[in-house]
């Protein structure tokens, strides 16, 4: 797909996004912080093909923090608690091999078990 393509599905599709209803269960939402992360792609012609500049935020250097802590929103949706857990530096590859989420993983299942 290319850029117009994915502009245009995103801004056909926003409200859906932002209706997304809680899922009334524990939720853990696990993201990195702390590491340059494109935050907006700035574009020098209409069909999106030419980059001429990127603004950079927090984030795990593929999501931007205020996308990785969108489920928050659901804290007051739902009745069951919803947990954010933020790793500084860990980017968002290495996030399933993060010796401090495996560990954190590790606990929450141990618990449930």
């Amino acid at each position: 797909m290319g850029a117009e393509q994915a502009f245009n599905v995103r801004n056909n599709n926003f409200d859906d996004y932002n209706s997304i209803p809680a899922p009334n269960v524990t939720l853990h939402c696990i993201y990195g912080y702390g590491l340059p992360t494109p935050g907006t792609y700035h574009f020098s012609n209409d069909n999106f093909t030419e980059i001429s500049g990127v603004t950079w935020v927090d984030g795990d250097t593929v999501v931007p923090s205020e996308s990785s802590t969108w489920c928050k929103n659901w804290k007051e949706n739902q009745t069951e608690p919803v947990i954010m857990k933020g790793f500084f530096n860990a980017s968002h590859s290495y996030l399933p091999f993060y010796p401090a989420i495996v560990k954190y993983i590790h606990n929450i299942t141990k618990q449930k078990i």
